[in-house]
């Protein structure tokens, strides 16, 4: 119960720090995003180029270098 409490914390501080840098077209986990917006902007894609990418992200996040991902989390706040 604690971890979630201090994860919950961290997200409503760190959150809004760190939105303004993901790219409009991102959808995962987004502040007021959804699964629909993301299906409404492919559609959208769909009619406009005559690609597609695909990608498998399973057990992306299980292979994250941490010591990297401490180093974004460092540039994006002082608070420890």
């Amino acid at each position: 119960m604690a971890d979630r409490v201090a994860q919950m914390v961290v997200k409503i501080y760190f959150e809004p720090q760190v939105e303004p840098h993901f790219h409009p077209d991102s959808y995962g986990y987004r502040l007021e995003k959804s699964a629909t917006d993301t299906l409404t902007v492919t559609r959208q894609c769909c009619w406009r180029y005559d690609w597609v990418l695909e990608f498998d992200i399973k057990g992306l996040f299980d292979n994250i270098d941490h010591e990297l991902l401490m180093k974004a989390v460092r540039k994006n706040t002082d608070s420890p």
